[in-house]
């Protein structure tokens, strides 16, 4: 019903040229701006009466393809401002810890699970050897921050 408003205002002040069937006409248009929201076409028609659409005709209504594509503009203009804003990335504040203090609570964890410190001050190339050499027992880990052994207890 807005819809045959907005054109009937248009029609008003833009007169249809050599028109005879007018619900024929009414269908044909109606057809042609189907879909389109009711917003987009009073602004098309709106901006159509004050001569502010630059390649239309200032003297005659647009024929129904025509309107359509105009309101199509606007109606791609309508959802570009009415588009949500994207907030911008708020990182999460988390706690900062030190790799010591990790390593250290993961070695509480296992003297929890029966793991005992098996040496100390070991640097990267020493423990590597070892393991290797399998001089620790199956299941040990090295623990690069604090240079620790950990390895389960001897059954």
């Amino acid at each position: 019903m807005q819809v045959i408003e907005a054109l009937n205002t248009l029609w008003i002040t833009l007169p249809l040229r050599g028109v005879t069937d007018e619900r024929g006409t009414l269908e044909s248009y109606g057809f042609a701006l189907e879909g389109n929201s009711v917003e987009a076409i009073r602004n098309t028609v709106n901006m159509l009466r004050r001569g502010e659409i630059a390649d239309a005709s200032k003297e005659w209504c647009p024929k129904a393809p025509k309107l359509a594509e105009y309101v199509r503009a606007e109606q791609s203009r309508l959802d570009a401002v009415n588009r949500p804003k994207l907030v911008s990335y708020q990182p999460v504040s988390r706690p900062w810890k030190d790799w010591n203090i990790i390593q250290r609570e993961r070695t509480h964890e296992l003297s929890e699970q029966g793991f005992v410190l098996l040496d100390k001050d070991v640097p990267h190339e020493i423990a590597s050897n070892r393991m290797r050499q399998k001089k620790y027992p199956v299941g040990s880990i090295w623990f690069w921050c604090l240079q620790e052994v950990w390895g389960p207890r001897h059954v």
